[in-house]
């Protein structure tokens, strides 16, 4: 069995050689079917993409629970929906975090966790002056909850 693309031995193929070795220590058979399975779990991947639901995304929980907040008719409701909205923050944090920490080479981690975290704080100011702009809490719910769903569309 031979790796597609490599060169033969003599001509620098080194991947080949590495693959000629795992199929040699894993068996022939073995590795087809690992093969295989990758193919099929990366064909599921990209299926349950394709199908995915928009409210399991944190960012558009975050939108939703806040649309529905600032149309809320009780106070249970409210509540219910400013709690969803605290927990569909925990996961646009936590995302974020582990991005960084993820797609960040090391050196930089800090900088771009210390810009993560002015982003936040920038955010926070932000939200004063729409506060300021717009004294009623249902339309400033609104107005900060709408940029979520483009946020979304840009994502997907």
């Amino acid at each position: 069995m031979r790796a597609e693309g490599a060169q033969g031995p003599g001509g620098g193929g080194k991947m080949a050689a590495v693959v000629q070795n795992v199929v040699k220590l894993l068996g022939e058979q073995y590795y087809r079917d690992a093969m295989e399975q990758c193919h099929s779990y990366n064909a599921r991947l990209c299926a349950e993409r394709s199908v995915r639901l928009p409210f399991l995304d944190s960012q558009t929980g975050l939108g939703v629970s806040g649309t529905v907040t600032s149309v809320a008719p009780t106070f249970v409701t409210y509540c219910l929906c400013r709690c969803l909205g605290g927990m569909a923050m925990a996961g646009v944090a936590l995302n974020s975090a582990s991005l960084c920490m993820e797609w960040i080479p090391t050196g930089a981690r800090a900088v771009v966790g210390t810009i993560n975290g002015y982003s936040y704080t920038l955010g926070q100011f932000v939200l004063a002056g729409a506060a300021f702009a717009l004294p009623q809490w249902r339309q400033l719910q609104l107005a900060v909850s709408l940029p979520f769903f483009l946020f979304f569309l840009y994502s997907w």
